[in-house]
C-alpha cells in the first residue's frame, strides 16, 4: 500500500471518524494476530500427550526410584538413556560391567541413565522363595515381546533388560502373517520355514527399503517441535545399521540419518536438542534436552506405549539363526537339523519334512513351538546386569533355567551382596497376582523388573526310524558315503505294518549283486525293486556291490575335407567288461560325410552292450600363406619375414612356420627384386622388394633482422626436409646462439628425425628508425602548413625512407593559439610538432587578452546586432576564451547616429566598437566604405575543432540583404497605395 500521497488524520472529531478509528484499529490488531499464528501447528494428539505426561508425574510421585532420590519425586530408573551391551555371555565369560548417570530435570525430578549387559555367573547365593512386601513398591510397566525373529540380542526398555543370543526360536499364539522366506522343496524336501514381519500399528510409516527392516516408533510430547514421531529401521542382515527418520505432525518426512558405528551420535536438523547415540554395536539411545520428553509408541519386543521420558534406550534388532531338530524316537539319536534365520521381532512357521525323513506315518507329533517367536532368553547361567546410582549399585539376574526362572541379587560397587536373594519365574509382574521385589537403599528403593520375553528354547520332532536299504562295498564291508546312499524303506499304503520292495541306489562306480545268485555273477539294475522280501521293517538290509571296472572310450575327431574317415584305433574306441578284461568293440562311421564339413556322430559298441557316441568333426581347408611387398633406399638392408608380413597356415588354420628367400635382392642398385615365402606344407607365395634412389634433402635461408626483432621462426626461415622416399619429415631449429640484441652474424642449426643436418646464418643489424618535423607559425586565417612545410620524413629501422602521416585534427587556424600536430609512420614512431596561430594585428591585444569587434551601419529601425554578429571575442594568449560583456545601451536604433558598444573585460579592460544608424531605406553593402563601418552580416560558423566563431571584418550574409530589400519593397509599394486612394 502507498502512503505517499495520502493525507492521515490522526484526531477524528466526529463520531463517526471515531468508529473509523477503531475499525482500522480493530482490523490492524487482528491481522497481527493471524499473522503471528501463521506458522503454528495443532497437533491431534495435544490432549494425549497432557495425559501421558500427567500420568507420568502421577507415578513417579508414587513411586520410589532405582536411581539416587532425595525428597525430590523421582523418576522411573528405566526412563532414562538406556545404554544396550548387546554381546551376551555365558557363566564362563568375565563380567561386564555398565554404568548410571543421573540428572534432574527443569521440575526437579530426577531421571536415570542406565546401561544394561550381561555377565558371568557370580558365586552362588543363598536363595530364597518367599516374596518381599515393599510398601513403596509400585507394579511397573509390563514388557512383552509381540515379535521375535532369530537373531542375538533385544531390549525392552521399560525394564532395560538385554536378551542373551540364544539359539531356539519362541513359541507364540500370533496367526501366521503370509511367508516372506521360505526354504524351498527340492530332492523330496518339504521343510518349509516361513519368516514374516511384525504385525506393525495400523497407518504406521514403514521403511520402503525392501533391505531394511523397521523396528521402532517413538513419539514426542509435543514439544520437539517439529519432530512429532521417529522411526527406526535396521538393515535385515543383522550389521547393526541404524537407519533414522524424522516426521512432522503431518506425517511429512524432515531428516533422515545413519547411524553405523560405535559410540555413533547424531543431532536432530530440526530440533537440537535431539541426539540419537549408538553406544555399541547394537543399543541405541534417544535423548532430548531441556523438558522434551519421548514415548515408545512400538517396538518389535514392546509394543505397550511407555510413559514419557528424556531418554530412551533400545536394542537393535540382530540376525541370528535358528535350529530345528529331528530325534529319533527310539534311539533318541538326531536324524537331521535345519536352520531358520530372521530378525528380532519377526514371526515364524515351520512346516513340512527335511528330505532325510519319510513323511508318511512316522512322525509322531508336531511340537507347540513349531511357530511363534525367538527369544534369546533360556540359557541357564546366562547374567544380565544393570548398573543404578552411579555405578554404586549392580543388580544381576541369574537364569536357573529356560523357563523364565531366575535368581535376581543387588551388589555394592566393592562386591558386597545387599539384601536377599529374590527367585522369579516367567509369570513374575505379568499378573495382578504378583509380589513386586525391591531392595531399600540410602540413595532409595530398588525395584526388580522383570525383564523376561516368553520363548521356547528348543523346536525338536520326533519321529519313528525306519531301517533302510543299505548299499556296502562287498571288498571293505563299509557303506557308501557314510550312509548317505542309504534308501529308507517306505510303508504299504496297504499295510502300514509292512512296506514296499526298496529301490536299488544307483552308487557310480559299482554294481549291485544279486543275493539269489552265490556267484555274484548276476548283477541288479539302479531301479531295480530289491528282489528278497524284508520282513521286519526296522531291521537294515544290506545290498553288496563291487566295483564295476567295465568301462568303454572314444575320442572325438577333427578332419579336413578330403581326409579319410578315422578309424576305430584313431577314435580311440576300446572297452572293458565288469571285471575288467578288454572286450571287442564295434565302429560306426556311416553317418560321417569327409567331403561335406560338419559334426557327425560315430557310435562306439562293446559286446557286452555298452556303448559311446563320439564326434568326427568335417571342417573346410583353411591353407593360407601371406607377405607383402616393401620398399627400401639404395644402401637399407633387406627386410626380415617379419618386416615383409610373412604368415602362413595349415589345413586345420594352426599356424605354421615359413621360409624367406630375398637372395636375389641387390639393395645396392635401384630395382624391383622378387622374394619368394614357402611353408612348411609346401605353400608359395612370391612378392617384391622396391629399392629407389635416396631422396633425403634439408633446406633452409639465411635471414637479416634488425637489433631487438624477434628471432625468425622455422616457416620464416624457409626450413624443410624429405626422407630417402622423399617424404616431408619433421626439421629441428637451434637458435640457441642467436641474440637479436646484438648486431653480429649467428650460426643456427637445422636437424631433422633421420639425422640430417644443415647450418644458415642470422644477421642482426643496427636499428635505423627515425622520424622528423618542425615547429609553425600562423596567424589567424592562414592556411595550416602541409607536411613539407613542416619538414616532416622518418627512414625504417633499415634507413630506408618510409611514409608519414601528419595529423592537423586539432589545429584552429580562426583562434590564436598553440595546437599539437602529431607524426605517425607506419613502422609506429610518432613525433609531436607546434603549429602556433598567432591573432591579426588589428586586434587589441591588452595585458596579454586579445580584444576583437567590428564596427555595423544599419538602417533605421533595423534590429540592433548581437556581439556575435559584431564578432566580438576576447581571447588569452593561448587562445583560450575570455569572458567579457557588451553593453548596447545607448544604441538607438530608431534615430539617425552613430552610438557605441562598450566591451568590457572580466578583468575591467574596456573596448568600444560603433554602431552607425542610418537613413530610413534598406542598408546596403558598401565596399567603398572603410572596413568597420561595413554591415555586419550575422552568420556564425564552426571551425574544424566544432568552436563556434563570429564573421570577421568585411563579410556579407546574402540572406539579410535581401529581407532589407524586401522590407523597403514592401513599403514603397504601401505609400503608392495609398497616394491612389486620395486621389481618387
Amino acid at each position: 500500500m502507498n502512503f505517499q500521497n495520502d493525507k492521515i488524520h490522526y484526531k477524528m472529531y466526529k463520531a463517526k471518524g471515531k468508529w473509523v478509528y477503531a475499525g482500522i484499529t480493530t482490523m490492524v490488531v487482528t491481522g497481527g494476530f493471524l499473522f503471528l499464528n501463521q506458522g503454528a501447528k495443532v497437533h491431534a494428539d495435544q490432549a494425549n500427550q497432557a495425559t501421558a505426561t500427567q500420568q507420568d508425574q502421577s507415578d513417579r510421585s508414587t513411586v520410589s526410584n532405582d536411581s539416587l532420590a532425595s525428597t525430590s519425586v523421582a523418576a522411573e530408573p528405566d526412563s532414562a538413556n538406556l545404554s544396550v551391551q548387546s554381546q551376551a555371555t555365558t557363566s564362563q565369560a568375565a563380567t561386564s560391567e555398565a554404568t548410571t548417570s543421573q540428572t534432574t530435570d527443569s521440575i526437579g525430578n530426577s531421571t536415570s541413565t542406565e546401561t544394561s549387559s550381561v555377565s558371568a555367573s557370580k558365586p552362588s547365593e543363598q536363595v530364597s522363595n518367599a516374596p518381599v512386601e515393599s510398601a513403596q513398591a509400585a507394579p511397573v510397566s509390563q514388557t512383552t515381546s509381540s515379535q521375535a525373529s532369530v537373531a542375538s540380542a533385544t531390549q525392552s526398555e521399560a525394564t532395560g533388560s538385554q536378551v542373551v543370543t540364544s539359539q531356539q526360536p519362541q513359541a507364540s499364539e500370533k496367526s501366521v502373517m503370509p511367508s516372506t522366506m521360505t526354504l524351498a522343496a527340492e530332492n523330496g524336501e518339504t521343510f518349509n520355514a516361513n519368516v514374516t514381519d511384525p504385525d506393525y500399528p495400523a497407518g504406521k510409516w514403514q521403511d520402503p527399503n525392501s533391505d531394511h527392516y523397521t523396528f521402532g516408533y517413538l513419539k514426542t510430547d509435543g514439544t520437539s517441535q517439529p519432530v512429532e514421531n521417529v522411526v527406526f529401521s535396521t538393515n535385515r542382515n543383522g550389521d547393526g545399521t541404524v537407519y533414522i527418520y524424522e516426521f512432522d505432525a503431518q506425517n511429512n518426512l524432515l531428516n533422515s540419518y545413519t547411524l553405523t558405528g560405535e559410540k555413533d551420535s547424531v543431532t536432530s536438523k530440526s530440533n537440537p536438542g535431539i541426539t540419537y547415540t549408538k553406544y555399541s554395536e547394537y543399543s541405541v539411545t534417544a535423548s532430548q534436552a531441556g523438558s522434551g520428553r519421548f514415548s515408545k509408541d512400538w517396538f518389535y519386543d514392546d509394543n505397550v506405549i511407555s510413559p514419557q521420558y528424556s531418554n530412551i534406550g533400545f536394542f537393535v534388532p540382530k540376525l541370528i539363526n535358528q535350529k530345528v531338530t529331528y530325534i529319533d524316537k527310539d534311539t533318541n539319536q538326531v536324524v537331521s537339523t535345519r536352520d531358520i534365520s530372521g530378525m528380532s521381532g519377526q514371526d515364524y512357521l515351520i512346516d513340512g519334512i527335511p528330505k532325510e525323513i519319510v513323511a508318511q506315518d512316522y512322525v509322531v507329533s508336531i511340537p507347540d513351538n513349531h511357530q511363534g517367536l525367538v527369544s534369546s532368553f533360556g540359557i541357564p547361567g546366562t547374567k544380565w546386569t544393570k548398573t543404578f546410582v552411579g555405578g554404586k549399585y549392580t543388580l544381576v539376574y541369574t537364569e536357573v533355567d529356560s523357563k523364565g526362572t531366575m535368581d535376581v541379587n543387588l551388589y555394592d560397587d566393592a562386591g558386597n551382596k545387599v539384601g536377599q536373594t529374590y527367585r522369579i519365574d516367567a509369570n513374575y509382574q505379568k499378573n495382578g497376582d504378583t509380589t513386586n521385589y525391591y531392595y531399600d537403599t540410602p540413595e532409595g528403593p530398588i525395584n526388580v523388573r522383570s525383564i523376561y520375553v516368553p520363548q521356547s528354547n528348543d523346536i525338536v520332532y520326533y519321529v519313528n526310524r525306519l531301517a533302510k536299504l543299505v548299499p556296502v562295498n562287498k571288498a571293505t564291508g563299509e557303506p557308501f558315503n557314510n550312509g548317505d546312499d542309504d534308501v529308507l524303506y517306505e510303508t504299504d499304503p496297504n499295510d502300514r505294518t509292512k512296506i514296499v520292495a526298496p529301490k536299488i541306489p544307483n552308487i557310480p562306480g559299482f554294481l549291485a549283486l544279486d543275493p539269489r545268485d552265490p556267484s555274484g555273477k548276476t548283477y541288479l539294475k539302479p531301479g531295480d525293486p530289491y528282489p528278497v522280501a524284508i520282513d521286519d521293517p526296522g531291521t537294515d538290509t544290506q545290498v553288496q556291490y563291487i566295483e564295476d571296472q567295465s568301462s568303454i572310450s572314444g575320442s572325438n575327431k577333427t578332419i579336413t575335407v578330403g581326409d579319410a574317415v578315422p578309424t576305430a584305433e584313431e577314435l580311440g574306441a576300446a572297452a572293458t567288461d565288469p571285471e575288467g578284461n578288454p572286450i571287442a568293440v564295434t565302429v560306426d562311421t556311416s553317418q560321417v560325410n569327409n567331403q561335406v564339413p560338419g559334426d557327425y556322430p560315430v557310435t562306439i559298441t562293446s559286446a557286452d552292450g555298452q556303448t559311446k557316441t563320439v564326434t568326427v568333426t568335417v571342417v573346410p581347408n583353411e591353407q593360407t600363406i601371406d607377405g607383402n611387398n616393401a620398399k627400401i633406399a639404395v644402401g637399407d638392408r633387406v627386410p626380415t619375414a617379419a618386416e615383409l608380413g610373412a604368415s602362413a597356415t595349415d589345413k586345420h588354420g594352426n599356424p605354421i612356420d615359413v621360409t624367406v628367400d630375398t637372395s636375389q635382392v641387390n639393395n645396392q642398385v635401384p630395382g624391383d627384386y622378387p622374394v619368394t615365402i614357402t611353408s612348411a606344407d609346401g605353400q608359395t607365395k612370391t612378392v617384391t622388394v622396391t629399392v629407389v634412389p635416396n631422396e633425403q634433402t634439408i633446406d633452409g635461408n639465411n635471414a637479416t633482422i634488425t637489433a631487438g626483432d624477434r628471432i625468425p621462426t622455422a616457416s620464416e626461415l624457409g626450413v624443410s626436409a624429405t626422407d630417402k622416399f622423399g617424404n616431408p619429415i619433421d626439421v629441428t631449429v637451434d637458435t640457441s646462439q642467436v641474440n637479436n640484441q646484438v648486431p653480429g652474424d649467428y650460426p643456427v642449426t637445422l636437424t631433422t628425425a633421420d639425422g640430417q643436418t644443415k647450418t644458415i646464418t642470422i644477421t642482426v643489424l643496427p636499428n635505423k628508425q627515425k622520424i622528423d618535423g618542425n615547429n609553425a607559425t600562423i596567424t589567424v586565417g592562414d592556411r595550416i602548413p602541409t607536411a613539407s612545410e613542416l619538414g616532416v620524413s622518418a627512414t625504417d629501422k633499415f634507413g630506408n625512407p618510409i611514409d608519414v602521416t601528419v595529423d592537423t585534427s586539432q589545429v584552429n587556424n580562426q583562434v590564436p593559439g598553440n595546437y599539437p600536430v602529431t607524426l605517425t609512420t607506419a613502422d609506429g614512431q610518432t613525433k609531436t610538432v607546434i603549429v602556433t596561430v598567432l591573432p591579426k594585428k588589428n586586434d587589441v591585444n591588452r595585458n596579454g587578452l586579445i580584444i576583437h569587434g567590428n564596427n555595423a551601419v544599419i538602417n533605421v529601425g533595423s534590429r540592433v546586432p548581437t556581439a556575435s554578429e559584431l564578432g566580438i571575442y576576447v581571447t588569452d594568449q593561448f587562445g583560450n576564451p575570455v569572458r567579457f560583456t557588451a553593453d548596447f545601451s545607448q544604441v538607438n536604433p530608431l534615430v539617425p547616429g552613430t552610438y557605441p558598444v562598450i566591451i568590457t573585460t572580466a578583468d575591467g579592460q574596456v573596448f568600444t566598437i560603433m554602431i552607425t544608424v542610418v537613413g530610413t531605406t534598406p542598408a546596403t553593402i558598401n565596399s567603398s566604405l572603410p572596413v568597420n563601418q561595413r554591415l555586419v552580416a550575422p552568420t556564425a560558423t564552426k571551425s574544424a575543432s566544432g568552436q563556434q566563431h563570429l564573421p570577421q571584418t568585411g563579410q556579407t550574409n546574402q540572406a539579410s540583404l535581401w529581407q532589407l530589400l524586401g522590407t523597403g519593397f514592401i513599403t514603397l509599394a504601401s505609400y503608392l497605395g495609398f497616394r491612389k486612394r486620395k486621389h481618387s
